[in-house]
């Protein structure tokens, strides 16, 4: 299983996507800000990201284009609590493959786009 890199500044949804995901046997590691993240991706590059638009440092759709300044290959999933058709348009444009909005209702959809995604790199 690829690791996941997970980007929120929301503790509890940092704890509940990585609950359902280690349930699958992924590996998580978290940042609650942009700054954290790319350094995360540069000491540990992450093939599937799942990152909020709203963060306290950066918007997330500018942290997106950075990340994957760093990795090309990154696949990033984007969340968020503020559903807009401009954010879904500009988070694709961005480089983002999906996007889930917040709260949560089905975790195993979410589940599935990631595991998914996984068996795409294998």
């Amino acid at each position: 299983m690829q690791p996941i890199l997970i980007i929120d500044d929301e503790i509890e949804i940092i704890e509940l996507l990585e609950r359902f995901l280690k349930l699958e046997g992924f590996h998580i590691a978290s940042a609650i800000t942009g700054a954290e993240a790319i350094q995360k991706m540069k000491d540990n590059l992450y093939n599937i990201v799942i990152c909020d638009i709203r963060l306290p440092d950066i918007d997330g759709k500018i942290l997106i284009r950075k990340l994957k300044d760093q990795n090309p290959l990154c696949n990033i999933v984007m969340i968020t609590g503020f559903s807009s058709m401009d954010n879904v348009v500009e988070s694709l444009d961005g480089g983002a493959i999906d996007y889930f909005t917040k709260p949560f209702h089905d975790m195993e959809i979410i589940v599935e786009a990631i595991k998914n995604i996984n068996n795409k790199l294998l």
